[in-house]
């Protein structure tokens, strides 16, 4: 078999479970923001909304959420890496 038709199961489960927990990050993050502003935000405009909200999105992921998700997944891949 050519070594570029095998898909490493790991990287790609750790893809998926990557991806769904920052999914369910940002989902937090948009709430908290809804549930703490929402009533200040329905008097702006949907353009003016949108803008902050993806503001504080984006700021809050790539400063907070994705490095923390960058360190767990790393203790977790030594875990595993020390059982095998």
């Amino acid at each position: 078999m050519n070594t570029s038709e095998v898909v490493p199961v790991r990287r790609v489960g750790g893809r998926i479970a990557a991806t769904l927990l920052a999914w369910l990050a940002a989902y937090l993050i948009v709430t908290v923001l809804l549930l703490v502003a929402g009533h200040w935000l329905e008097s702006l405009p949907v353009a003016v909304r949108a803008l902050l909200i993806s503001g504080v999105l984006v700021t809050a992921m790539t400063n907070l959420v994705m490095p923390g998700l960058g360190r767990v997944s790393a203790r977790v891949a030594n875990r595993s890496g020390r059982r095998n």
